[in-house]
């Protein structure tokens, strides 16, 4: 008997068996994944829902590939829009479920698209390339990583790690165009990559991916443009790590109470308390993942539970979460699944 809940699980496919796209039955209460079946799609390393759970939309080799999601949360293919680049490596939909921006690591790309109101992905309504030389000693070309709408959608921020910065775009939701506004400068060789807001909108939390950090930003509105602060800077692993250890993602849970991120190297995933007045973060606990490059991971629904996508080991683990102590305890067996890169947990109303 379906629960309302579905994960869908997508899988780098030019390394590996995998067909794309794993969709399996969600047990909430038990944290357990039930598998179901594959959808074919090359490489869709990236997936987005739109705001209303309605519509997925995933990376492909040739662009973007949209399905409509049934209320047994099957995908149902609906149609892949070009974005006349190399293939992206990140999406992000706006609220109101109008726009899909495309993050370019390969081109250094920014994609706009339009999302017509049967879900399908529409026109290119803006393309910006980044340009410039970042630190030589690292990788000096440009690579955006991640974008992310300020709250009150009046602004693209996008992550650049090769340049070292986040690029601030006005952003013209009548007609999808973006114009240069600002840039927020980061620390030389942090490499910024994913970021996710508060849901106050007060908030903006950036994985710094070479150091191994978390930067925490407050932000503003004013007359003259976008105000970014930095009010925080923490290790995303504990006090001994080596150089060949990165960054990966970072999700707030549901009441922004806790943020949780993954790194590379060691493997492991951070647990952080979060003060809702000051924005900044407390590490509880940094613990490994029993696998390897956990490229993503997602809360279950009851928010006690977390599975986590292991690429190079080609596994999903799970474990029971104690906010508390900032602790987690595996919970049961890892899923055998061939080079998984993003997971979603949807739930769909009945």
């Amino acid at each position: 008997m379906s629960t309302g809940y579905y994960c869908y699980v997508s899988s780098q496919t030019d390394t590996s068996s995998a067909k794309g796209i794993t969709i399996f039955d969600v047990e909430p209460t038990e944290g357990r994944l039930i598998r179901r079946k594959e959808i074919e799609l090359d490489n869709p390393i990236h997936m987005a829902m739109s705001p209303d759970n309605r519509f997925l939309y995933a990376i492909t080799d040739k662009g973007v590939a949209s399905f409509e999601v049934t209320p047994t949360g099957d995908l149902k293919r609906l149609n892949v829009g070009s974005i006349r680049g190399l293939r992206g490596c990140h999406l992000s939909v706006s609220p109101d479920g109008r726009w899909l921006f495309v993050s370019g690591h390969y081109d250094a790309k920014i994609t706009v698209l339009e999302i017509n109101p049967d879900g399908t992905v529409g026109k290119i309504t803006c393309g910006i390339f980044h340009k410039g030389i970042g630190v030589t000693e690292r990788d000096f070309f440009p690579h955006i990583r991640c974008t992310r709408l300020t709250p009150d959608g009046k602004y693209l921020c996008v992550s650049d790690d090769g340049l070292d910065h986040i690029a601030i775009y006005s952003f013209d939701d009548q007609n999808g165009s973006l114009k240069r506004f600002d840039m927020v400068r980061c620390k030389l060789q942090s490499g910024p990559g994913i970021m996710e807001f508060s849901r106050d909108g007060r908030f903006l939390y950036v994985m710094q991916e070479m150091v191994c950090q978390i930067a925490v930003y407050s932000y503003s509105d004013t007359p003259r443009g976008p105000v970014f602060e930095l009010v925080q800077t923490i290790d995303s692993l504990g006090k001994n790590h080596s150089d060949s250890f990165s960054g990966v993602t970072l999700k707030l849970n549901g009441d922004d109470s806790f943020l949780l991120c993954t790194n590379a190297g060691n493997n492991s995933l951070g647990i952080f308390s979060r003060d809702p007045d000051s924005g900044m973060l407390k590490q509880l606990n940094v613990l490994p993942v029993s696998g390897r490059y956990p490229t993503d991971f997602a809360l279950f629904p009851d928010e006690k539970h977390v599975c986590v996508t292991n690429c190079d080991s080609d596994s999903i683990t799970f474990f029971s979460v104690d906010y508390t102590n900032g602790l987690i305890v595996m919970n049961q067996a890892p899923i055998s699944i061939p080079a998984p890169r993003c997971v979603l947990m949807v739930g769909l109303d009945s």
